[in-house]
């Protein structure tokens, strides 16, 4: 899947609007979801919602100058995209030490 999301600009009258595209990766892509959001928070909602939806797929960024510009846009999609993988029973956590036995 593909996500194209685009920044949006505030006009005179308009808040800007963050609009968020979701594509299928086929050779033929179809739009699976679409939203437009008032802000990074209904966003974030959004694509939550969209990930649980579509569980098992992965999702793909297609980042755009505008995209990248825009820091708290950026932080959500990574803070919603990038997998946390707690560590196996048996494999030490990167936050506890191996202590080696010195005789």
């Amino acid at each position: 899947m593909i996500l194209a999301v685009d920044p949006g600009h505030a006009g005179e009258r308009h808040e800007a609007r963050i609009c968020a595209l979701l594509w299928s990766g086929d050779a033929e892509p179809r739009l699976l979801a679409s939203e437009n959001c008032r802000g990074v928070h209904e966003f974030k909602v959004w694509l939550v919602r969209e990930r649980a939806r579509w569980l098992g797929g992965v999702i793909t960024v297609q980042w755009s100058a505008r995209l990248v510009a825009n820091t708290p846009l950026v932080a959500a999609i990574l803070e919603v995209l990038i997998d946390q993988r707690p560590p196996e029973p048996d494999e030490p956590s990167a936050e506890t030490p191996v202590l080696r036995r010195s005789y």
